[in-house]
């Protein structure tokens, strides 16, 4: 349902992974030829559940999908339900940006702390620091 729902929007509207895709689907086929198969009816979701291969094989769905799907299209069951599809927009307002200046000479760097590994620590410090601000990861 989410990948439908992108596909019905111009691909622009999504970060760029999603919107590479959603533009090559849209430009090679036809969106309207697309639909979506419940998981309870999707014969490829069968194997991850756990079906065992004794029963796969005599399973009519693993065979001839859903039985909707061998009558006239038009008796297809249409999907209404919209996915929420918020985390793959682009960021319509943009992340604030805080930035620090400062100059320090060689000298003034190295007479600032009291030994190298000192030294190490706090610029290591500084870049995950730097790190951590341009990748926001979800912690526990």
């Amino acid at each position: 349902m989410i990948v439908l729902a992108w596909l019905k929007s111009p691909a622009a509207r999504w970060k760029t992974f999603v919107a590479n895709r959603v533009n090559h689907i849209q430009e090679t086929s036809n969106v309207e030829d697309w639909s979506h198969i419940s998981s309870k009816e999707n014969p490829a979701d069968l194997v991850s559940r756990g079906v065992d291969a004794n029963v796969l094989k005599n399973l009519s769905l693993r065979w001839r999908g859903p039985d909707w799907l061998q009558q006239v299209e038009a008796s297809w069951p249409k999907c209404e339900e919209i996915a929420d599809i918020s985390e793959e927009k682009k960021n319509s307002s943009p992340t604030p940006v805080v930035s620090l200046l400062t100059q320090l000479s060689q000298e003034e760097v190295f007479t600032k702390f009291s030994s190298w590994n000192k030294l190490q620590r706090v610029t290591e410090y500084c870049l995950r620091f730097i790190h951590n601000c341009r990748y926001k990861t979800a912690r526990c």
